[in-house]
């Protein structure tokens, strides 16, 4: 249905275009609004290449609009290929021709787009965010950008390669963008460590832990957006530079959003989750609380933080050990368990 709705949008704008140039062409013929000969051949130009464009469209949504559902959908699956295939074909014109963005910047994204792997899709905003970190660090990093976000990507297909589902397209999508989320988590982790260590301020003791039932609860409890509030604000102030707090405050909407569509997915996406959590802990040393008596501490914590506040309902219970981290847990038990018979 997105043709034909593009279709519509297109001859809407084209009708008024059209309607336009005719409002100024009669004004000029009945002498109210003069215009200038050069002014005038552009009027008419417009108003005939729009007219042409316009029974194009015409046809094309006639045609559209006769297909059968299979149909449509097969034009418009095609249509998104060819699109997403344009996308990325002339994207490193398009990064060349982006004046809005700072020569240096431009010339680092270039260089890491030509040194990524060729299947490794990137799109402009994510290309530009990991070369402004390379260039933050001072580092050459593009060579361990390219093998570190492959690496990362290899891994991730390791773990999750049991639980691919090609009929679900959330998770399919997530291919790309979590190796890619990974890798950035940790650039500002190296970057926060050598800013801590340039200034010789106090010891860095790492990335605060995460619970799982703020995902778990996002949305439906205030107490759990409170809680990602604070955590999110007390990373945010282990970043130095406006360039990390930028970084970090980016990072941190993709996580939530990659953390909550696995959420949703629930048991589908459990491997997915917990291959995500794994590498985060890996590289960028992110990890979530499983210590239940800490769980449940920061549950009253929270709790006496929302009686400040004015809410008309307040949830009084929460599973802090949620579904998702049982069976991570049971995982992570799995693998203990034959290392302790061994040493038995």
């Amino acid at each position: 249905m997105e043709l034909i709705k593009d279709l519509e949008n297109k001859i809407i704008t084209l009708t008024k275009s059209i309607a336009l140039s005719n409002k100024q062409l009669e004004k000029h013929k009945s002498g109210k609004k003069k215009l200038t000969y050069m002014a005038e051949a552009s009027s008419e130009a417009n108003k005939e290449r729009n007219t042409h464009l316009l029974e194009e469209y015409q046809k094309e949504l006639i045609k559209l609009k006769s297909l059968d559902q299979k149909e449509l959908n097969q034009k418009e699956k095609e249509k998104k290929e060819l699109e997403h295939n344009n996308y990325f074909k002339y994207q490193e014109v398009r990064i060349r021709r982006n004046k809005k963005k700072k020569k240096k910047l431009r010339k680092e994204a270039l260089l890491l787009l030509s040194e990524l792997p060729q299947e490794v899709q990137i799109e402009d905003d994510e290309l530009y965010n990991i070369a402004l970190m390379s260039l933050e660090l001072n580092l050459d990093l593009h060579c361990q950008v390219q093998k570190a976000l492959k690496k990362i990507k290899v891994e991730f297909e390791e773990l999750t390669n049991d639980s691919i589902n090609d009929s679900n397209q959330f998770l399919l999508m997530l291919n790309q963008r979590i190796p890619i989320l990974i890798l950035r988590f940790s650039i500002l982790l190296h970057s926060i460590k050598e800013a801590i260590k340039k200034n010789e301020l106090a010891e860095f003791k790492g990335m605060p832990k995460f619970e799982d039932w703020w995902i778990d609860e996002l949305w439906t409890s205030h107490q759990a957006y409170i809680a990602l509030f604070k955590w999110k604000g007390i990373i945010n102030i282990l970043c130095i530079s406006n360039e990390q707090k930028r970084a970090w405050d980016v990072i941190f909407k993709n996580w939530i959003f990659v953390k909550k569509l696995l959420n949703t997915e629930e048991l589908d996406a459990y491997s997915y989750n917990c291959a995500f959590d794994k590498l985060m802990k890996k590289y960028a040393h992110l990890e979530d609380e499983f210590n239940e008596s800490n769980l449940n501490s920061m549950k009253k914590i929270v709790k006496e933080l929302t009686k400040k506040e004015d809410f008309s309902t307040i949830k009084e219970e929460h599973n802090v050990m949620t579904p998702y981290l049982e069976f991570k847990l049971s995982k992570i038990n799995e693998i203990k368990k034959p290392v302790e018979e061994i040493n038995d």
